[in-house]
């Protein structure tokens, strides 16, 4: 993994420099289209993009829910807390590519 200034964390492919297989981003003052960034409620990730799916994009304890573009891309937010009712704010995002929760293609397992 390559950390960038800023929060972001770019992760290649079998550490190839031009396979790039997911960011990571975890700086506060990075924001989605709707406002959305770390620190941010998961009520306020509700009024903004209603309730979303829930998503395993990665292998830790996290909570994490997912916005889907329509086009086979997403972005995974993670939370404080281990589940729906514990989650509380959002700590980071992470890209993949997918259009459901049943179809994701992220992280090491996909090297």
């Amino acid at each position: 993994m390559e950390r960038t200034p800023g929060g972001i964390d770019l992760e290649f492919r079998d550490g190839s420099p031009e396979d790039l297989d997911f960011i990571s981003v975890d700086a506060p003052q990075l924001r989605t289209a709707k406002g959305i960034g770390v620190g941010s409620s998961r009520t306020d990730v509700i009024a903004a993009y209603g309730k979303l799916p829930q998503v395993r994009v990665s292998e830790g304890p996290d909570y994490s829910e997912a916005i889907f573009d329509g086009s086979g891309h997403g972005l995974a937010i993670f939370y404080e807390g281990t589940t729906a009712a514990t989650a509380g704010k959002v700590t980071g995002f992470e890209t993949f590519k997918g259009s459901s929760p049943t179809n994701l293609r992220h992280g090491w397992w996909e090297c």
